[in-house]
C-alpha cells in the first residue's frame, strides 16, 4: 500500500485517521510496531519539559498506539526481553513499506519539534541515526520534511 493509499475511501471503511494507518500497519509483524511504539516514546514530549506541548505529543503517541494496536508497556516489556537497539534496527530494517517509514519520520519530528532545546538535539540525533541505519541519507530526511511541510501550507492543516 503506498502513501497515497491512505486517501481513497471504502464503502464500510473506518472514517478515522487511526482507522486509515490501522490498515497501512496491518501487515506489519508485532516486533515491527514494537521497535515504532519505542521510538514513539523515545520521541514523547514529557510534561517536565513543557505541558502544553506535552499534551499534543501525548496526543500524537496515543493516535499511534491505537492505529499500532501496542502500548509502550508492551513495547517496553518486548525489549527488556529481546535487547534494546539492535533489534529495533533489526525490525525496522525489515519494514519493506517506505511509506510507512516516511510517515513515521514525520510523526516523530513532529514529537521532536515539541521538544525542549536539549531534548530536541538528543531526539534528532537518535532519529536521524536510526533513518540513516535505514539507507536514508540527511538530505532524505530533510526533502521529506520539506515536502510534508510545503503540502501542509498548500492544504492549510
Amino acid at each position: 500500500m503506498g502513501l497515497f493509499d491512505l486517501f481513497r475511501s471504502k464503502a464500510n471503511e473506518e472514517k478515522t485517521p487511526q482507522g486509515s494507518m490501522a490498515e497501512l500497519y496491518s501487515d506489519l509483524t508485532m516486533g515491527q510496531k514494537y521497535s515504532i511504539m519505542q521510538l514513539y516514546s523515545f520521541c514523547n514530549v514529557t510534561c517536565f519539559e513543557n505541558f502544553k506541548n506535552s499534551k499534543v505529543s501525548y496526543e500524537i503517541l496515543m493516535a499511534a498506539s491505537n492505529s499500532l494496536g501496542v502500548t509502550i508497556q508492551q513495547a517496553n516489556k518486548y525489549f527488556e526481553t529481546h535487547g534494546q537497539f539492535e533489534n529495533l534496527m533489526m525490525q525496522m530494517s525489515s519494514i519493506d513499506d517506505k511509506s510507512i517509514l516516511d510517515i513515521l519520520l514525520l510523526d516523530y519530528m513532529k514529537m521532536i519539534a515539541l521538544s525542549n532545546e536539549e531534548k530536541r538535539a538528543q531526539r534528532c540525533e537518535l532519529i536521524t541515526n536510526v533513518y540513516e541505519e535505514l539507507g536514508y541519507t540527511e538530505d532524505d530526511i530533510i526533502e521529506r520534511i520539506e515536502k510534508a511541510t510545503a503540502m501542509a501550507r498548500m492544504f492549510n492543516l
